[in-house]
């Protein structure tokens, strides 16, 4: 027994023209047409029409946007204008919120905040960093250069590493009172010299104390 939407006169329609009800009717019909075949909320959804007298099974068009999209057209509206809205979009091409969303996540595409520079380039430093850029590139052909390359950096470490956290209170009752560190705590500082072999060597400072350097074995 074939299970038609549209036609021919389903099996639901004849288990509701018996007088079954849906749960009846979803037990029958898994039982002989296999476990699973139809979802009890289709058949709520049949038998809802079935009493309505509506024959026909095919969903009526809904009510607002429609959900077809022209994925080209969105590629181009995302290219012109990045900073473009959903609303936007929703208005240019007639689309609903969710369907635009969810073709714009299967893009890759997601919307991030502009990063601040501090200016913009002119043309002359844009040309000067790509001229400077190719003739390291050409460098590295010829001479393997960025191996003798040293890098350093520093941080700062506090022996307190207290941090206020959160924790459950009752409404109205105050929060949980944390020391500040104090401004001249205990500190150490952790000096690093590397290069593309790994780390040369490295320094510990105790504040108001000499170096003491120490060198890994590489």
């Amino acid at each position: 027994m074939v299970l038609e939407k549209n036609g021919e006169i389903s099996p639901a329609r004849n288990e509701f023209k018996r007088g079954n009800t849906a749960a009846e009717t979803f037990r029958i019909i898994n039982e002989n047409e296999g476990k699973n075949v139809l979802s009890y909320s289709t058949v709520t959804r049949w038998f809802a029409k079935f009493r309505v007298d509506d024959e026909k099974l095919e969903d009526k068009p809904r009510a607002g946007r429609p959900s077809k999209l022209d994925k080209e057209a969105l590629r181009r509206k995302i290219e012109d204008d990045p900073h473009i809205t959903i609303r936007e979009l929703e208005e240019l091409l007639n689309c609903g919120k969710r369907t635009i969303g969810d073709h714009l996540k299967a893009m890759g595409m997601v919307k991030k905040l502009d990063k601040w520079v501090p200016h913009n380039l002119t043309d002359l430093q844009k040309a000067k960093r790509r001229c400077a850029s190719e003739k390291l590139l050409q460098r590295c052909k010829n001479e393997e250069f960025l191996d003798r390359i040293v890098t350093i950096d520093e941080k700062w470490i506090s022996f307190n590493n207290t941090r206020r956290s959160t924790s459950w209170r009752k409404r109205g009752e105050a929060p949980k009172h944390v020391p500040k560190p104090e401004l001249h705590e205990k500190k150490l500082m952790v000096t690093v010299w590397w290069c593309s072999s790994g780390v040369i060597q490295y320094d510990f400072k105790l504040s108001g104390q000499p170096n003491i350097l120490k060198s890994p074995d590489l």
